[in-house]
């Protein structure tokens, strides 16, 4: 839809879809699939092992090993953990980093995490700076707009490179 509006991010990506699924590198869900149980069926339909060992080679349907996915949804997010929250599963995005403040494994199931974040669109302009700095995505793709794509596209750069300043200030 926001392609046929030409919408300057979305106009090129349409150039690199693809009608067979089994053969893209990146699969985009709507944010209602956002959950444990959607994305298990999605990665089923799409033949991709559920099991990926760091000894396995992806496969010619895998070529990214993990399955990650951010939900941004201040209203779920709580510091205190849900009854259902299996606190056996991993609480760290790699074997030596904590998770940064506001970030909160909320699934898990073989290759797939789910990470809840206290970031909303309703928030003030320092949260999400917080959230981009200590997660330092190496892309960031916004779905609003506000102020122009040129400009927020702008602010997320500056938010990354005081991130980085800073990580190299303490070392």
């Amino acid at each position: 839809m926001a392609a046929t509006h030409e919408c300057p991010v979305c106009m090129p990506l349409t150039k690199s879809t693809l009608s067979n699924p089994k053969g893209a590198q990146l699969h985009v869900v709507p944010m209602r699939q956002f959950n444990l149980s959607d994305l298990l069926r999605c990665q089923a339909n799409l033949g991709l092992p559920s099991q990926i060992t760091l000894s396995s080679q992806p496969t010619t349907y895998c070529r990214s090993v993990p399955i990650l996915a951010c939900h941004p949804n201040e209203w779920a997010h709580s510091g205190v953990k849900k009854k259902w929250t299996n606190n056996s599963i991993q609480t760290i995005l790699d074997s030596s980093t904590p998770l940064p403040v506001g970030l909160r494994l909320e699934h898990s199931s073989g290759n797939i995490r789910i990470y809840g974040t206290t970031y909303s669109e309703h928030i003030s302009s320092s949260e999400p700076e917080q959230f981009v700095g200590q997660l330092r995505p190496l892309l960031m793709q916004q779905t609003v707009f506000g102020g122009g794509v040129g400009g927020t596209r702008g602010q997320i750069n500056e938010w990354l490179s005081a991130a980085q300043q800073l990580e190299l200030s303490r070392n």
